[in-house]
């Protein structure tokens, strides 16, 4: 029988390899054209290796043999994400903070891992061995109050910590300022010419969409494969073709559905992934925080951002810790010199060689549990 220390020391390793990443990914220095190419594919994922081509000047048969070579190395992943708004839901909800410190780690890394599998109202998790985060949605402050005070209370009742941090924000009060866009990033990181984005941070009140029987299973297994063919979706859900297709569109071109890609960020030379949460002066808003939301946005290229008026949280990705400290302090310096902060942001940093994420861009039990209800 093994003891109690030969277990903990068994799911390490396992909790090691079976990372999201797995640990020491093979690190590959990609061509011009390659970055030109994946920077692309991240940029406009629903556009096809034809209309790349056209984009970038690049020969077409040279654009599919690198789209291939990057997925044959697993350096992006595709989701579809939904647009929750639209569905009806209400806000967003995120937690954060430590798990547990001296050698039971492991074990409440464990723990908290099974904590965040009992949510469905949670769509992205991770931790590391001290510290983890979610981010969640729910139809109201109720719901996810709910959620929240089932997952302190299996903490609780596992010895888990309780000094956890939670913020809100209802979509029709807050800006989502990026979700999981992370071409900023591999523009920056590529060194590519800067392409103009415009910074959106109006605050949007949605009308939610009435689907169909029909039009629900086919949303839902379109998220659920999200590289799935048409004719794939349709002997899925017992539909034609040519109605997936026709559906596929219209939830497009409402705005319902959107393809992202999300790079592996190790594979790419990034140690570190940072949550940062900070608080504003109340007498400013967020449209007179303008010029800080474009500095934060290009100086500290983020894969996430939700804003309200009083407070905002990011998720970002840095090379070294010497690079997070750097982008850290121009920010602030900023933010300082127009009285624009609160506090000092605070702030998670998870190492990849130790993170594990959980739940990673689950969208269908948010969809299961909307139209279950």
């Amino acid at each position: 029988m093994k003891s109690a220390r030969q277990n903990a020391l068994l799911y390490h390793k396992s909790f090691m390899r079976d990372n999201l990443f797995p640990s020491m990914p093979q690190k590959r220095t990609l061509t011009h054209n390659e970055k030109i190419v994946f920077y692309n594919l991240v940029r406009y994922p629903v556009l096809n290796d034809r209309e790349i081509s056209e984009r970038t000047d690049i020969k077409l048969s040279t654009v599919t043999a690198i789209r291939r070579r990057l997925q044959a190395a697993s350096l992006f992943s595709t989701y579809r994400m939904p647009d929750f708004q639209k569905l009806g839901l209400e806000l967003m909800f995120i937690g954060y903070g430590p798990i547990s410190e001296g050698e039971s780690r492991i074990n409440s890394a464990k723990l908290c891992e099974q904590a965040f599998n009992t949510s469905q109202e949670l769509f992205f998790a991770s931790h590391s061995l001290d510290s983890a985060f979610f981010i969640g949605v729910a139809e109201n402050y109720t719901a996810a109050k709910r959620t929240i005070e089932s997952l302190q209370h299996i903490f609780a009742s596992q010895d888990l910590t309780d000094a956890w941090t939670y913020a809100f924000f209802p979509f029709e009060m807050s800006s989502m300022l990026n979700l999981f866009d992370c071409s900023t990033l591999l523009e920056v990181t590529f060194g590519l010419e800067e392409e103009k984005k415009g910074v959106d941070i109006s605050f949007k009140g949605k009308t939610p969409i009435h689907l169909t029987t029909k039009e629900k299973k086919v949303l839902k297994k379109l998220v659920e494969l999200p590289n799935a063919s048409d004719n794939l979706v349709a002997s899925k859900v017992g539909a034609s073709r040519q109605g997936v297709s026709v559906m596929r569109k219209r939830f497009y071109d409402s705005g319902l559905l959107r393809t992202i890609r999300i790079p592996n960020f190790q594979k790419l030379n990034f140690e570190i992934f940072i949550l940062a949460h900070s608080t504003f002066n109340p007498r400013l808003t967020l449209h007179e925080r303008s010029v800080g939301i474009s500095f934060m946005m290009k100086e500290a290229p983020q894969i996430f951002m939700v804003s309200g008026n009083f407070e905002n949280v990011l998720l970002a990705v840095s090379k070294n810790f010497e690079e997070f400290t750097a982008a850290k302090n121009e920010i602030v310096r900023l933010y300082r010199q127009h009285d624009f902060m609160r506090k000092e942001p605070s702030l998670l940093l998870l190492p990849f060689k130790e993170m594990r994420t959980v739940k990673n861009h689950d969208y269908v039990p948010i969809l299961d549990k909307l139209w279950k209800d």
